[in-house]
Order: structure tokens, then C-alpha cells, then sequence
């Protein structure tokens, strides 16, 4: 699973990859990011809108996967009834 997620992470464009780096595994804010990337915050926004789209569609059938085909299946089947 770390590996999906890591390769879809490097998939991204290097603007993307890089405000979502920041945002998340450094916990910076809209405003930390555009200070340190020199632009404005609502130029750092429009890359992690699009990082996180891109990145669901790309693990979305990885998930439905291992989520649904997984253990937890028959725990999911019962829970719907």
C-alpha cells in the first residue's frame, strides 16, 4: 500500500508534488507555503486541489480493492444489512 501511495506521489507535477509535500509531511500552511515558494496563497492552493484529485483517481481503485476484497469483507456485509 506505501508503495501505491509513494509512486502515485512521485506521478505528480513537480508543482503539485511539491505544495502537497509541504502541506503534508511537513505540515506547513497555505500561508508558510507561499512565503517559502515565493507566491501567493491562493497560487498555492490550486496545486494541492489538483495533487488530491489526481492522487484519488490514481489510489481510488487500489483502495476499493483492499478495502472490499479484503477480511473485512464479510464485516462490511454485514454492517449493509
Amino acid at each position: 500500500m506505501e508503495k501505491k501511495i509513494r509512486e502515485a506521489v512521485v506521478s505528480l507535477p513537480d508543482d503539485s508534488r511539491r505544495v502537497f509535500v509541504l502541506s503534508l509531511h511537513e505540515g506547513k500552511t497555505y500561508e508558510q507555503m507561499a512565503k517559502e515558494l515565493g507566491i501567493s496563497v491562493n497560487t498555492v492552493k490550486y496545486p494541492i486541489k489538483r495533487a488530491l484529485r489526481m492522487l484519488y483517481n490514481r489510489l481510488e481503485p487500489f483502495f476499493f480493492k483492499y478495502y472490499f476484497m479484503s477480511d473485512s469483507l464479510p464485516m462490511i456485509k454485514k454492517m449493509a444489512l
